[in-house]
């Protein structure tokens, strides 16, 4: 028994070691959430048992509930992971708003180049199938619904910009470096599986540029601006292809 205990130590390594360790495994049991209970429907379904409301069966209420447990998975849990148990600031989470502006001109490159290759992607029948994730009635449109759509898929990149830019990033850029970028892009592309091929090839490029401007910037925040500004063009740009 000393012996085993010796070698799961020696394992484990040193105290920084360990945090990182944390920070990898409590990102396993996230992903692994999100994927298994990552259905809308079904959770849907789970919450109409306990509180029978038609309205918990639209489509609007499965991909809210989605957006939620993405945000409940991405964000919230790893927050208290990083602030209770790894004692990190907020500042070192990418809670950064004092940005140097030569900072953020990088951010506003990034989105000068993201644009045209939506719009280019928005005439493809794959994406207008695809955005958004909610089919609204166009004639005459859905304001409402699609502004609570909108609402709860902030939430849900505010939770994935939070947790692969974030909460796995910085930690394990203390460990390897810049290294660390390429580290996150894998579950990052991973969880793009199943949309349209060329979006989940761009998402290996997305996770690259957007990881390098958060290490330096130090700050996730202009990251949630260019993520969801994509996200609702997208959006906008599909419905306004389909009203044609």
């Amino acid at each position: 028994m000393t012996e085993l205990i010796k070698l799961i130590q020696s394992m484990l390594g040193d105290r920084d070691e360990r945090r990182v360790q944390l920070v990898i495994f409590t990102a396993v049991l996230m992903l692994s959430l999100v994927y298994y209970l990552g259905s809308g429907s079904a959770l849907c379904l789970k919450l109409y048992s306990l509180f029978p409301n038609q309205a918990l069966l639209s489509p609007l209420a499965a991909r809210c509930s989605w957006a939620l447990l993405c945000f409940l998975c991405y964000a919230c849990i790893p927050v208290l992971v990083s602030r209770f148990i790894l004692a990190a600031p907020w500042s070192a989470q990418g809670f950064v708003t004092n940005i140097p502006k030569n900072h953020v001109k990088g951010y506003w490159a990034a989105a000068g180049l993201m644009l045209p290759i939506v719009v280019a992607a928005s005439f493809l029948p794959s994406f207008q199938h695809t955005y958004p994730f909610v089919d609204f009635q166009l004639e005459p449109f859905a304001w409402e619904e699609f502004l609570i759509w909108e609402l709860f898929y902030l939430l849900q990149f505010i939770g994935v910009e939070y947790f692969f830019r974030g909460f796995l990033l910085f930690p394990l850029a203390k460990k390897f470096g810049k290294m660390a970028v390429y580290l996150s892009i894998l579950p990052y592309v991973m969880i793009h599986f199943g949309k349209p091929l060329p979006e989940t090839l761009a998402a290996a490029f997305a996770g690259w540029l957007l990881g390098n401007l958060a290490l330096r910037s130090k700050s996730i925040l202009p990251g949630i601006a260019l993520h969801f500004g994509v996200a609702i063009s997208m959006d906008v740009l599909s419905l306004w292809q389909q009203s044609r």
